[in-house]
């Protein structure tokens, strides 16, 4: 079962044998660790209209393996790179849930003409989102007016499309601030930003604090 914020599950009926574990994770922190869009945009759709799907006993297994090393390095707290370990940990079993949910959705041909423009539009995203920013550029692509393009992503994705690039700038600039030895300057930069004042302010008005106390904040933890 996969539950994002706004899902509501009813008519639950209890069982005497039922026996589980759930793991709850803030958005912020599941963005900081999976900052790419490519393979999850496709299936947040499926994880929608089906958030509860049978799993195989190996698929269950894998998934039990995966959460009791994250039990115990949750345990190890304060050993040296606990957190990135953790943090990996929790990427592993992210993506082991993307492989089970895939699998049960591989048929694309069923899917509406927009949840293509949404899988196309994601894609468009992850080629660009450096050098591009403008929504028009991405309409143009896809042969859809701006206007069309942002109603439609709104609808089934819960985002604009200014929204969805503004979402992967900022995904990859907190990897590059987190993962890289770049200076905020050279950040910029590389996200063809004119100059570093620009995005500080972009980075600010989106995340609510300035690259460099971003940064700070990281070597805090």
């Amino acid at each position: 079962m996969v539950l994002k914020p706004g899902h509501i599950i009813s008519q639950c009926k209890e069982s005497h044998d039922f026996e589980g574990f759930f793991i709850v994770v803030h958005e912020d922190k599941l963005n900081e660790i999976l900052p790419s869009l490519h393979f999850v945009a496709p299936y947040t759709l499926h994880y929608n209209s089906n958030p509860i799907i049978e799993m195989t006993a190996e698929e269950l297994e894998s998934q039990y393996l995966i959460y009791e090393m994250l039990q115990k390095q949750i345990r190890l707290e304060g050993r040296p790179f606990n957190k990135l370990t953790l943090g990996a940990s929790c990427e592993l079993l992210f993506y082991n849930t993307l492989s089970i949910y895939a699998s049960r959705s591989e048929d694309r041909s069923h899917h509406s003409r927009r949840e293509e423009l949404l899988a196309n539009f994601i894609d468009l995203i992850e080629t660009h989102f450096k050098s591009e920013r403008a929504v028009n550029f991405y309409a143009d692509k896809l042969f859809v007016t701006p206007k069309h393009l942002s109603a439609v992503l709104k609808e089934i994705s819960g985002k604009t499309a200014g929204e969805w690039i503004d979402h992967r700038v900022i995904l990859e600039a907190k990897l590059m601030l987190r993962s890289t030895g770049m200076n905020i300057q050279e950040i910029s930069l590389a996200l063809n930003f004119s100059n570093q004042s620009f995005f500080g302010k972009y980075f600010k008005h989106l995340t609510g604090m300035s690259p460099r106390d971003y940064r700070n904040k990281l070597s805090e933890n």
